[in-house]
């Protein structure tokens, strides 16, 4: 049987419904598991080994068509959208595949066009990762085993990049601080952790400052004034590699704070728009503020816990 899944992008979306994959393909040998995803991701994920195929797809002018007909020449048998959007729901109307399957109404972000899938499920669970598991249910799969569910695969090096940063470290033992977001206001809040980062380096951990791009003006400021290392711009799979080696990771609701808590990392997480137990961590432990004061003192104590004594 082969089954599409239709998840073009953001990071964090992706990453939410990579277990789903996961599940479908050790569920059976013979499903067949072909993932539909924007071409800018395609070679971050390309190396996951329980993923049969990823397909770029492009909706630029020229390309579009292109990549059309490449899904279309799959004749996939089962095509599901876990993206929930007007043009997710019109791609897979156009696939080919025998049957299409997509959230009911109340969970698609963009709500007109649910008429075009042939079964609309409901969403089951609070967490983000726990509806998109729901999609399992059609094809009969209703208990998950997900405790060897890694994504190792995506962490590698292939520039030094890493490996060079760490070597010039004052300690072996680091945190990660990822402090930017799309949004200004999503931000994590800074001086809560200023004398954070003071008793990590009593205690010979090295915290990094991590950033995407456009971001390394401000980085480097910041990382000035907090005196921290500051990394240089990584790419998905080199921050993948750094996270994987890392004590704790401290970010706002971001792709790679949800990359972070698949490696099960110990992670701090600031959230203004969806509540963490929509979004937050799933696979690791945590702690999470929530339209709430960042208070240093409990992520003093949650470090203490989980990372001093490693």
């Amino acid at each position: 049987m082969k089954i599409g899944i239709l998840k073009l992008s953001h990071l964090g979306d992706i990453i939410h419904t990579l277990p789903l994959a996961y599940v479908i393909k050790n569920f059976s040998r013979f499903f067949e598991t072909y993932w539909i995803i924007d071409e800018r991701y395609l070679k971050n994920f390309e190396n996951l080994k329980f993923i049969d195929k990823f397909i770029p797809f492009s909706f630029k002018r020229k390309a579009f068509l292109k990549s059309l007909k490449s899904l279309r020449a799959l004749n996939l048998d089962l095509i599901l959208d876990l993206q929930g959007l007007y043009k997710t729901a019109i791609l897979s109307f156009f696939s080919n595949s025998c049957k299409r399957v997509g959230f009911e109404l109340k969970d698609l972000k963009e709500k007109y066009l649910f008429f075009l899938y042939h079964k609309r499920l409901k969403a089951k669970g609070v967490h983000i990762i726990e509806k998109n598991l729901s999609f399992a249910s059609y094809l009969g799969i209703n208990q998950f085993d997900l405790k060897d569910y890694t994504l190792k695969d995506l962490a590698f090096d292939s520039n030094n990049l890493v490996r060079n940063l760490l070597k010039n470290l004052n300690f072996e033992k680091y945190g990660i601080f990822h402090p930017f977001s799309s949004s200004e206001d999503k931000n994590f809040p800074i001086e809560p952790v200023k004398n954070v980062f003071k008793v990590l380096k009593e205690r010979k951990i090295s915290p990094i400052l991590t950033y995407g791009p456009g971001e390394e003006k401000k980085a480097k400021n910041l990382a000035n004034y907090l005196k921290i290392e500051l990394a240089p711009l990584l790419s998905i799979n080199e921050m993948a590699y750094l996270i994987e080696k890392s004590l704790f990771f401290i970010s706002p609701d971001t792709g790679f704070y949800h990359l972070s808590d698949a490696f099960r990392i110990p992670t701090i997480g600031y959230f203004k728009w969806h509540p963490p137990e929509r979004n937050g961590n799933f696979f690791s432990k945590g702690l999470n503020f929530y339209k709430s004061e960042v208070k240093e003192k409990e992520i003093l104590r949650f470090l203490e816990e989980n990372c001093f004594s490693s």
